[in-house]
């Protein structure tokens, strides 16, 4: 009676396994065959609200527009426009790329990677074997553009 029971138990086990297994591979055959962009959407993420695009105030102005000399005279040659618009006027980049190594440079110390949106922050417990897929200045940076803070 007891063999009998084991018996049935483990081919109910055996079957119950098959199923679980058919279940996934047939979800991520599913999930695989559906585009995915269309769930990812772009990166960095944009606020595309209706609100804004109706509002023809928050349109961004042509750059040759805005270009104007020390003087607040327009500049008419797109060569000064191009080297004016090069230039930083808010100061250093919020990001920067790491090197090689995956290490980030002194300047911008916060280790981010893309694949979890975590970063890291010197001195936690994961960053010396981090390799960074982008260097932020600070954590304010990394949060601004949709990361979080590693928990330990």
């Amino acid at each position: 009676m007891i063999r009998r029971l084991f018996r049935f138990a483990l081919k109910l086990g055996v079957v119950g396994s098959v199923v679980a297994i058919a279940a996934k591979v047939l979800d991520r055959r599913r999930s695989a065959s559906s585009d995915w962009t269309a769930t990812t959407g772009p990166w960095p993420p944009l606020d595309s609200s209706d609100e804004q695009a109706a509002d023809p105030s928050t349109v961004a102005p042509e750059p040759s527009a805005l270009a104007q000399d020390a003087e607040g005279e327009a500049i008419d040659d797109p060569e000064e426009v191009d080297e004016l618009l090069s230039a930083d006027p808010e100061g250093p980049a919020m990001w920067t790329d790491p090197g090689d190594d995956g290490i980030c440079p002194a300047s911008h110390p916060v280790k981010a990677k893309l694949s979890s949106m975590v970063f890291h922050l010197p001195g936690m417990a994961n960053y010396e074997r981090t390799k960074a897929d982008r260097c932020y200045a600070d954590a304010e940076s990394a949060e601004a553009d949709g990361l979080r803070q590693a928990k330990r």
